[in-house]
């Protein structure tokens, strides 16, 4: 038994339909995980610059209790990256660890001066920043997430074909 030119055209066809649904499955697939991706990014910015506003908001409760706070004050105002200077959002992400910094440094004041115990401004303006972290640190765990499922899905066969050839590439953290 053999094959013409006219059995295999219907074999051709069906393996190009194939190729072309995967093709296109793929390219919808890589179009809505980046789309999640930016989202997740967003949500992120949004949280840490929620984050920054508390904790200047924080910052200004601490100083404006007065001179007895004088040496406290010198202490956040050294290690400010808020206070003063108005950075881009996305800028802050790379600042992140500076604003740990100062976070650490207002809530050990929070703690340790009676004055600011006492204080229930203060005292819910750090639990405020407790779970705006806790609130930061979930969505970078999403936002990382997503980022590591968009790089493996854009380095897999026939996924990695697509993104070439549509322009999607692999990213970083930012």
């Amino acid at each position: 038994m053999t094959f013409g030119a006219a059995g295999l055209i219907p074999i051709f066809l069906a393996l190009f339909s194939l190729l072309f649904l995967v093709a296109l499955l793929s390219y919808n697939t890589l179009k809505r995980t980046k789309k999640t991706l930016e989202e997740n990014f967003e949500n992120y910015l949004q949280a840490i610059q929620e984050k920054a506003q508390i904790t200047t908001h924080l910052a200004n409760l601490i100083q404006a209790k007065g001179d007895f706070l004088h040496t406290y004050d010198l202490i956040l105002k050294l290690c400010s990256t808020i206070q003063g200077i108005d950075v881009p959002v996305k800028e802050r992400l790379r600042a992140e660890k500076s604003l740990q910094k100062e976070i650490a440094v207002m809530q050990e004041l929070a703690h340790s001066v009676t004055e600011l115990v006492q204080d229930a401004n203060i005292q819910k303006k750090v639990s405020d920043l407790q779970n705006s972290e806790n609130q930061t640190e979930q969505l970078y765990r999403k936002y990382a997430f997503s980022l590591k499922y968009y790089n493996n899905f854009t380095q897999k066969i026939p996924s990695k074909w697509v993104a070439q050839v549509a322009g999607f590439r692999n990213l970083s953290l930012q």
